[in-house]
Formats: C-alpha cells, structure tokens, sequence
C-alpha cells in the first residue's frame, strides 16, 4: 500500500495512476490524513454558509439520526406566524450510466423533495410536527420546512446503514440471504464488500434500488459457526480499521452454522441456462423483402426458423450471420459468415431452420440476399451453462467448468469468480467468441465445494480513484442493480472425497 497525501486516499500498488489522475484526486478525496480542506469542500462550505443565512428562525430534529420508520419530532421557532408549511425529505435517486457501445460511465444520483408532513406555525411562530423516515438511501439528508416555494429553515437527518442475513444456519450450500439497507450515494458510502470467513466475496451495491443491497451466496464450509463481514471499500479492497476513518463507517459481522446432512445442490445446467424469448408477430410489409425468426433472443444451440417474403421467385437467398471479432485490448472488429442459402418459392418466400451459432452473447445481425434484394434481423445470443466435469474427485482434481454466450460489452464480458465464497478471479469470453472454459484445482477439506459465476464489471471509462471501487470484483447484488444488461449467475459443485 502506499498513501497519496495530496488526495489524502490510500492507493493500492497494482493500481496505474497517472499524474493528471493525482491531481484530479486531491480536488476530489480527502480519505486517508489530508487536513486541508478541498476547494469542493470550501465551495460546499461557504453555499452551506449562504443558505443559513438567509434562514428564518430555528429548526431542531429528534432524533436527528435513526433508520427508516423512526418517528422524528421536528420542532421550530422564530418563523412568520400562522404560515402553512411543508416538511419535505431529500429523496435520492440512482440510475447507472451506459453508452449506446456498453461502456460504462459510472453511477449517477439526482435529489428532489418528497414532503412528508404539513403544519400552520403558532400564532407565535413556533412549529410542532413530525414525520416517519422512509426507506431509502443512507447516511445524510437535507429535511427542509417549505412555505411555497420558499424554504424557511433545513436540517439533517442522519439514516444509519443496517445489515442481516437469513437464514441463520442449514447445511453446506442453503442460500444465505445478505441485506444491507442504508446505503449512501456519495463517496465513502456507496461500494461495500462482503467477507465470508474473511475472504472478500463480492460488492454490494444499491445505485438502482434506493440504497438497499441484497445478494444470495451458498453456505460454505465445514459444520460449524462462519463469519459474515460487510466493510465499505473504497478501492476494491475493504476498509477494515473503520474506527479509524474520516468517514467512521459501520462495519458488520453476522454468524451463520453450517449443520450436518444433505447439501443444497445448485440447479440443474439447464434450470440455470438462459431460455429463449418468442419474437413479436412481425409486422406485414406491403411492398419490399422481409425476413423475421421466431424467437428474438436465446442461448447458442436454440432452434430457429427464418422465414421470408417479398424476394424475387424461385431465387437462391444467401444467408449471411454477423459477429464481432477482436478484443478490447488490441481492438474489435466485426465478420459475417455464411448460413446455409435457400430457395424461394414462387410467391417469392421461404423457410429454413438452422441452430443458432455457438457466439458472443449480443445481438447479432443476420441478412437474407437474392441478387440486388435483401433484408435483416436480429437475434440476441444469452449465456449458457454447460455444467462442470468431474463432479467429484481427491484434492488436485482438474475442474473443468463450462459457459457459452457470455456477453461483450464492459457489463457483461467478465464473470466473477469465487470459489467457497472467496473471489478468486474473472473470466472472460470476449476473445473466444463468448466461450469460457475454466480449469480449476479442487481444493479444500472432503465434502461438497462451491464454484460461483457473478456478472462484474470489466471497465469504466475515465476511471478515477472514487469509480474504481467495483471493477472486476463479483458484483453480488446483479440480480436487481446490475448496469446495463439483466445477466444470470451461474453456479457449480464439486465433491472432494476422502
């Protein structure tokens, strides 16, 4: 580890930060043991400054801190008499960022004002009222007291984060459910990291649902009492001495027993397989070739059936499949290759079935031509799960796990890895036409192992030290707040035996 005190955030050695990054980080991150204040957070002060002092009166809140359902007393003095007021909450929203290219931007947050309670100030000008915290986002919000448009007065309200699991015990490979409401959106607040018997599982996020992160993991481990952590991570490694922060964020621990007999077993290889989706009724074309399938997406190996109309009769059509090719470190490209061609008949259609091509999972294009004639549609490959081989076998066994259809774009062409909840790595199919194939040594006591497929994230464009918190780590809350595509996890056992 080595600290940056110009950004004042502790930087991990494998990181690459050129000096224009530094620089942005000392205006940006005050983590570590700076003591001079930002010029954001000057900038910050001094509006904070300018809006009290056109504040009327005084505003009070009890408690000012809690979780959601609290009741809070607001209290207030000094304003206009008999006036009609409204107590309205900072509610925050979050939406991840993507380009039309999947490559993404980072998460983005916007605030506006919920009111939760009216009142009519005294003849005296005090107030007395209250209102319930709702579910949201942690950490600090604004509570402003609003007559009209203008606002008399504002005070914080601090929402505290909060974790559990359920169930609290079963044998090796129950489902545990992690929940950890109270997230925040800003920095130092928004990334947390599950450890499992301290190894780090995954990353917990909430930008998409309102700060409450809930992820799934498998009972791992011999019988007996496991230890769950959640610490935030501001540098894809979590924070572990948090009573020594700036921030003083929360950690948490959380025991779960494994109990002797019959392990829960993942699904079946083709449970945990995407399915494929019907296409639409494709729209009648009066005039002019069109071709239509019928399903618009599904693992490699669906069955489908092209059909057209509008070609020339009794002509051969090409059929023609487009795919990217390349990498994302040296560059991508694009292809088509051949289907096999049909014939039309002599109202000018055809049909013909073929399997859907072992591919990345995007969409693709595929186009129908007869001499000057053509026309296009699209199918969308999703992932497949081709199982592990062996199942069983002594420690030093070669595991072979198996995906088809894995995505390429910088939200799905990485899979976090983890085996017996402890992230061990990424795989990638970009550069293998969507194929992953893992070859792993089992490992471990006898009994049953647990190999996990997360979807993660690859990149960010523009990284900087406070986006680089989650990249290539399993993303443990994929199944509600992943951005981008909705992706699958995929997982696998393996028996050690005596």
């Amino acid at each position: 580890m080595k600290c940056d005190l110009r950004g004042g955030h502790c930087l991990r050695a494998r990181l690459l930060i050129t000096a224009a990054s530094v620089a942005l980080a000392g205006g940006v991150l005050s983590a570590c043991s700076s003591t001079t204040p930002s010029s954001a957070s000057a900038a910050k002060s001094t509006s904070t400054t300018a809006a009290r002092a056109r504040y009327q009166g005084k505003l009070t809140l009890e408690p000012a801190n809690g979780t959601p359902g609290t009741v809070v007393k607001v209290a207030g003095t000094g304003f206009p008499a008999g006036e009609a007021v409204q107590v309205a909450w900072q509610n925050v929203t979050g939406s991840w960022k993507v380009t039309s290219s999947g490559e993404l931007l980072g998460a983005s947050y916007s605030s506006s004002y919920k009111p939760l309670a009216s009142a009519t100030t005294s003849p005296t000008g005090s107030l007395f009222t209250s209102f319930v915290v709702p579910t949201g986002f942690g950490y600090s919000h604004e509570v402003q007291v609003n007559a009209g448009s203008q606002t008399l007065n504002a005070a914080t309200f601090k929402v505290a984060p909060q974790a559990s699991i359920s169930p609290q015990s079963g044998p090796a490979g129950t489902p545990i459910q992690v929940t950890l409401t109270g997230v925040g959106w800003q920095e130092y607040q928004q990334n947390w990291y599950l450890m499992y018997d301290q190894h780090v599982t995954g990353w917990l996020s909430a930008v998409t649902t309102k700060g409450t992160a809930t992820a799934v993991i498998p009972a791992t481990g011999t019988p007996g009492l496991h230890v769950l952590s959640i610490y935030e991570a501001p540098d894809r490694e979590p924070y572990l001495n948090t009573q020594q922060t700036p921030t003083k964020n929360p950690m948490f621990t959380m025991k779960f027993t494994v109990t002797p007999g019959n392990a829960v077993l993942p699904p079946s290889t083709q449970l945990q397989s995407s399915t494929p989706v019907a296409a639409a009724t494709p729209a009648s074309v009066a005039n002019g070739p069109a071709i239509s399938l019928n399903y618009s997406s599904g693992p490699p190996g669906t069955p489908l059936v092209l059909k057209g109309s509008g070609f020339p009769k009794d002509q051969q059509v090409k059929l023609t499949w487009v795919t990217q090719t390349g990498n994302h470190l040296y560059g991508m490209g694009g292809s088509a290759s051949s289907l096999p061609s049909v014939t039309t008949a002599a109202d000018g259609s055809f049909q013909t079935s073929f399997n859907t091509p072992s591919d990345l999972g995007e969409s693709h294009k595929i186009t129908a031509q007869a001499g000057s004639t053509s026309a296009s549609t699209t199918f969308t490959i999703t992932p497949k799960d081709l199982g592990i081989s062996p199942s069983s076998g002594p420690v030093g066994t070669e595991i072979t796990v198996h995906l088809q259809g894995t995505g390429v774009t910088w939200t799905s062409n990485i899979y976090g890895v983890t085996y017996d909840n402890s992230d061990i790595g990424y795989a990638c199919g970009v550069n293998s036409n969507g194929d992953i194939t893992l070859h792993l040594q089992a490992t471990g006591a006898p009994g049953w192992h647990y190999i996990d497929f997360y979807p993660a994230v690859w990149n960010i464009v523009n990284m900087q030290f406070s986006t680089a918190d989650y990249i290539q780590v399993p993303q443990l809350t994929y199944a509600a707040d992943h951005p981008g595509e909705k992706l699958s996890a995929f997982e696998f056992a393996f028996h050690i035996s005596n």
